[in-house]
């Protein structure tokens, strides 16, 4: 147990050096500013290229490349266990609610473009599979689990696919897990030539002239003279907890609540519970826990600053241990699929994001996809740094609309993404494909349901 816990320490360790590099390297070299690569995508890459799997220049135990291999899929489970944390909807967000309905369909939109994406991808594997293009029999999600979930979910494809027995879920873990890494930067470089369309365009409500960012947010460090954002509120007395402690304990308290259902529940001859990952359960667990602690009124005590400091610490980590963690091998075997995959995943999902946003948004519609298309392209933070590049002072609703509607959408989109990797794995790409399509529309059927009422009337009192 105690050389474990060293060896996991010491890959931490290894993991921390390459974050470290990538942070200097991201402040240095100006390629890496003006894509926007994050440190964590930075070192990694690096790590891979020198580790065991690329070039061997630094022979990384099998230890530690199974550490890096296994890191996303277990710490993928308080990043969204965490979600439901601090989530609380005021009398005043519930005006606004009405006031904008879009916060409804972007909701809505984001649950329905995860879903799309897993028909997309499913369709070009059976595609290239007619092609005579090398594929595996469950290739298909790869491009929604890595696009639209991030390093975190496309771990926990492969290993969701290995408790279902299947034999190629090392292959889909790594296809995933470079879906993710192409989303990831696919998104900014994508996003940022959306941007100056959209200026020449005129769809920009805040920009007239080409996309520029601070000189902070490309090297992604602060100025010795800059003014520092206060990154968080202290709500305990250290002599007693630290702030950090207790917001941590509860996430881990609540992840390690998910894995026990899991075991529990997962004996269960049911393909539902059979599908259902810990990451799933302890979102369910901390939304009933909040509950209780509003209910009690502590949730003063918690900060969402120091929640979201949490989860981005744990996500640098997930994405500089996934990259390093690739295959290449395996992926030489499917490199065309996965490419065709990725250029289908660039080229459908923005075009179509852009034409439901422009159709069914009230306000700053061309903001709102920004947001949309960074979340499904790359992942969630993305979408943020998209709509700040168009709205840097944060003068329209973009922001609130895309956040809140993200968050409410991992409320009900968790068990349909579990669904999918179970139905994949019990039965099957045509029956999952089937289940993409039904799931899609109804996510869509909402959106359109909510245009055509509120949001029609709303519209006709903003032209009165």
């Amino acid at each position: 147990m105690y050389s474990t816990i060293v060896l996991f320490i010491k890959a931490l360790g290894i993991f921390s050096g390459f974050l470290m590099l990538g942070t200097f390297l991201r402040a240095k070299v100006p390629v890496f500013q003006n894509l926007y690569l994050p440190a964590s995508v930075i070192g990694g890459f690096i790590a891979l290229i020198l580790g065991p799997n690329v070039l061997n220049i630094l022979p990384f135990s099998e230890d530690v490349m199974a550490i890096a291999s296994s890191l996303p899929s277990v710490l993928i489970t308080p990043v969204f266990a965490a979600i439901p944390m601090c989530l609380s909807i005021r009398k005043g967000d519930t005006n606004a609610f009405r006031k904008s309905n879009d916060i409804i369909i972007m909701t809505f939109l984001l649950g329905g473009f995860f879903m799309f994406q897993c028909m997309l991808g499913i369709l070009a594997a059976m595609g290239c599979r007619l092609l005579g293009i090398n594929t595996y029999d469950v290739m298909g999600l790869e491009l929604a689990y890595g696009f639209n979930g991030g390093h975190g979910m496309a771990a926990s494809l492969g290993s969701a696919l290995q408790d279902f027995g299947n034999p190629n879920w090392q292959a889909a873990q790594d296809a995933a897990m470079t879906t993710a890494t192409v989303g990831l930067i696919g998104g900014i470089v994508l996003g940022i030539v959306i941007i100056n369309y959209g200026i020449k365009k005129g769809y920009t409500s805040q920009v007239t002239s080409a996309a520029k960012a601070s000189d902070e947010m490309r090297t992604g460090l602060y100025g010795r003279d800059a003014e520092l954002p206060v990154m968080c509120r202290q709500t305990t007395v250290p002599n007693s907890i630290e702030t950090l402690t207790l917001h941590l304990g509860l996430i881990i308290a609540v992840s390690a609540v998910g894995y026990v259902l899991e075991d529990v529940l997962g004996k269960i001859d049911n393909i539902i519970f059979a599908s259902m990952s810990a990451f799933f359960y302890a979102m369910i667990v901390m939304l009933v826990i909040w509950r209780i602690i509003c209910m009690l009124g502590w949730d003063h005590h918690f900060n969402e600053a120091v929640k979201d400091k949490i989860s981005g610490t744990i996500t640098d980590f997930i994405v500089v241990a996934a990259i390093m963690g690739i295959n290449v091998k395996i992926l030489s075997t499917y490199w065309a699929a996965l490419l065709i995959t990725c250029v289908l995943g660039l080229v459908v999902t923005p075009l179509c994001i852009l034409m439901v946003c422009k159709k069914f948004l009230r306000t700053n519609w061309f903001e709102k996809a920004l947001g949309a298309i960074g979340a499904n392209t790359g992942v969630f933070v993305t979408g943020i740094l998209l709509i700040k590049m168009v709205d840097p002072d944060i003068k329209t609703d973009a922001l609130t609309d895309y956040s809140v509607g993200g968050t409410l959408c991992n409320l009900y989109a968790m068990p349909m993404i579990s669904l999918a990797i179970g139905i994949m794995g019990s039965s099957g790409p045509v029956v999952a494909l089937g289940f993409a399509v039904v799931t899609s529309i109804l996510c869509f059927i909402p959106m359109v349901l909510s245009y055509m009422t509120v949001g029609r009337r709303a519209r006709q009192q903003d032209v009165a």
